[in-house]
């Protein structure tokens, strides 16, 4: 498999675009843990 410059560096951004959204669901999923925690 032989990417160019341009692949690659989508790949990268892709791969960043996943750790972000991954980052993001996890604040979200504590988030509403807590909002269930406080809400007791």
């Amino acid at each position: 498999m032989n990417l160019t410059t341009e692949e690659m560096t989508g790949m990268r951004m892709v791969k960043k675009s996943v750790e972000i959204v991954m980052a993001v669901a996890e604040v979200l999923i504590n988030g509403k843990q807590v909002v269930i925690e406080l809400n007791k």
